[in-house]
């Protein structure tokens, strides 16, 4: 299962669904895009990220919007917090199957993938 529940132990990130007034704060580490078109989820940020033991995929390519193919470095997961469009705490959960790539610019979550 891609989302699964935790304790209160998990590292925090943060699933928001609504639009920010500028585009700067999709650039938070914390923030993630819910993204229709991905097949896969992406960050570019490694800090909070649980690495796959024996990755296999590391290096792979992946297309991106623009077209373009960009190197993965490392696949694995994110524990985080859940919050409401009106912020509001829902719960823990675990993303899974993510693809690190730090030319990347935003995080995306795949609603293909949940």
């Amino acid at each position: 299962m891609l989302l699964e529940r935790l304790g209160d132990k998990a590292e925090e990130m943060v699933l928001v669904k609504i639009f920010p007034d500028t585009a700067k704060l999709l650039e938070d580490p914390c923030i993630w895009i819910g993204d229709t078109a991905s097949t896969m989820h992406m960050t570019p940020h490694a800090a909070a990220m649980v690495p796959i033991n024996g990755d296999k995929l590391k290096g792979d390519s992946i297309m991106v919007r623009n077209g373009k193919w960009e190197a993965t470095r490392m696949h694995g997961s994110f524990n985080g917090k859940i919050i409401d469009k009106k912020g509001i705490d829902v719960g823990m959960a675990t993303l899974t199957d993510i693809v690190y790539s730090p030319s990347m610019k935003f995080n995306f979550v795949a609603y293909r993938g949940l």
